[in-house]
């Protein structure tokens, strides 16, 4: 009996991996000696294609039992290079959440307060609001055009943020803004802004249990591709947030990470694949996603260089 289980389970799983159309043809040749084997199959497969019937399915019935009380290996080939990639996944994540916990001790809760706020017009930013009891009160005021912080331009889409993420309490900068066509320095001090550890440490939890229900899966069932779409999906949105709550230094692969959970969730949990003008499209998202990914990867990149100061 677990031999023939192991036989219901493997082509369940083979056969999910393919399209409809396919899925005859397979099971017709895998079973061709025993047709009461393909009729398990295909009971199982039409039963978790339905998946708001699958458990109340009666054509559901013995196959389900086949497999239900038993955790079957999957053939060795296809099992082993997903495996090997979450060990190795799982060693770089445990070390980078190492250094994300040094880091997070070494900030604590402590910000730095600029007392201004910035908003981007066409190619251009300005400052949108100043706050009265802040340290650039009557210095800056809201409209004034920034030229540059500390001898450098805004950058892209992300302003002045990587130039003060630099700066600490204590510190002064100098600015450059345009009032009324002409051009003013000054230098302002930088004070101490309100504890932010709640937030740090929400960023830092949450990113890790997204990590690691994405590991798990996939050392739980690397057999299978939505499991594997799975596992991607979450790594790729637990590193993103611990980028953006602790690192502070971009995004990494964005917008990708949201293409691979289109991607898982079209394919869950029937696990079939997509056909026709969605694949097509699928892959255009693959497409474009990439290219903005790595553009931002680049920029990361030279700015981790500190190639903006």
């Amino acid at each position: 009996m677990s031999e023939r289980r192991h036989r219901v389970e493997e082509l369940f799983y083979a056969a999910l991996e393919r399209d409809r159309e396919e899925r005859a043809s397979f099971l017709s040749e895998a079973c061709y000696s025993d047709p009461d084997l393909k009729a398990e199959v295909e009971s199982l497969i039409s039963a978790h294609e339905r998946p708001g019937r699958f458990l109340d399915d009666p054509v559901f019935g013995s196959a389900a039992r086949l497999i239900a009380d038993t955790r079957v290996e999957s053939p060795a080939g296809r099992r082993r290079p997903f495996l090997w990639v979450v060990c190795l996944a799982s060693v770089i994540i445990a070390t980078v959440f190492v250094y994300a916990a040094v880091i997070l001790v070494q900030k604590g809760g402590g910000s730095a307060s600029f007392g201004w706020s910035e908003v981007r017009r066409g190619d251009e930013w300005f400052l949108s609001q100043v706050d009265p009891s802040g340290p650039a009160a009557d210095r800056l005021r809201p409209g004034d055009r920034i030229i540059n912080m500390n001898g450098v331009p805004p950058l892209g889409s992300v302003g002045t943020m990587l130039h003060r993420r630099e700066l600490a309490p204590g510190e002064t900068y100098e600015i450059t803004v345009e009032r009324a066509g002409e051009p003013q320095k000054m230098s302002i001090g930088i004070e101490a802004g309100p504890s932010v550890l709640a937030i740090r440490l929400a960023y830092f939890v949450s990113s890790l249990l997204w990590c690691a229900i994405g590991l798990w899966i996939g050392a739980a069932r690397p057999d299978l591709s939505v499991a594997r779409l799975a596992t991607a999906t979450s790594v790729a949105v637990g590193l993103v947030f611990l980028t953006l709550g602790l690192f502070e230094f971009g995004t990494l692969w964005a917008p990708l990470h949201v293409v691979v959970g289109y991607h898982f969730l079209s394919r869950f949990p029937t696990g079939a694949s997509l056909r026709g003008r969605w694949k097509a499209i699928l892959y255009l998202l693959y497409f474009a996603g990439g290219i903005c990914a790595a553009m931002n990867l680049a920029f990361d990149g030279i700015l981790l260089a500190r190639g903006v100061s």
